[in-house]
């Protein structure tokens, strides 16, 4: 047995134990640990994204990557509460339909959103479009890095196998981006960008569309700009590089 290893699982599983935040030194004394070992303990375990620390209460919970890697069944739910915060701020700033994606065992999720509340307003993905994610920007930013086997699977199910709709997925995969202007007569302009953990696996994509009326070329220009913004720096608090 590795010491330092499982001093760490058992601080690891010390803090699932608990609803929300807890300290060091309650930790040190659960766990029997010395709080100076502790401590460079939860910090590593921090900067791995397996905890998340709070500077104000200088307390700590389950990070993402724990929650990843444990596929939780309450995944999309602690996803949603981390993309949340970005998601109102595109809404703040544009006052149109924001949302975040994410693909949880091969099922698509609208875990947050936003709703334009304009008369004229695109609406937020209902379940026939969360089964039909490439019709969306936001889903196609997040299928474009879903891995082979799931991607050939979906394309083959809905007659995608063909070269235009590859080069698509390619092009999203190379610009970080996926923009949907008018697709099949929509009447909706929207922009995705997908967001990546610290190892480099997506797990979310963050979604903004707007009515053709209320869409003028600089406008998309801006959406664009500022989801792949939002999103890289989501994966950047993550550990993306």
């Amino acid at each position: 047995m590795i010491h330092s290893v499982d001093k760490a699982l058992v601080l690891l599983k010390a803090v699932a134990g608990h609803d929300y935040w807890i300290g060091v030194r309650e930790l040190a004394r659960q766990t029997g640990l010395k709080a100076p070992t502790a401590q460079q303990l939860l910090k590593t375990l921090q900067a791995r994204q397996f905890l998340e620390f709070d500077d104000a209460t200088r307390r700590y919970r389950i990070g993402i990557a724990a929650a990843l890697l444990g596929r939780a069944a309450d995944l999309p739910a602690r996803l949603g509460s981390l993309a949340g915060p970005q998601v109102q701020a595109l809404f703040r700033e544009f006052g149109e339909t924001t949302v975040a994606l994410v693909c949880d065992r091969g099922l698509f999720h609208c875990v947050c959103a936003c709703p334009c509340e304009k008369e004229l307003a695109t609406s937020v993905p209902s379940p026939a479009d969360l089964a039909n994610p490439h019709l969306m920007a936001s889903g196609l930013a997040l299928l474009a890095w879903q891995d082979a086997p799931f991607l050939d699977a979906y394309l083959k199910a809905r007659g995608l196998e063909n070269a235009a709709f590859a080069k698509r997925l390619a092009a999203v995969r190379q610009t970080g981006l996926a923009e949907a202007v008018d697709d099949h007569h929509s009447g909706v302009a929207a922009y995705g960008a997908p967001v990546f953990d610290a190892a480099g696996r997506i797990i979310l994509s963050l979604g903004l569309s707007v009515p053709l009326p209320r869409f003028k070329a600089a406008l998309g220009k801006r959406l664009a700009a500022r989801i792949v913004e939002t999103a890289l720096a989501l994966g950047n608090a993550l550990g993306s590089r």
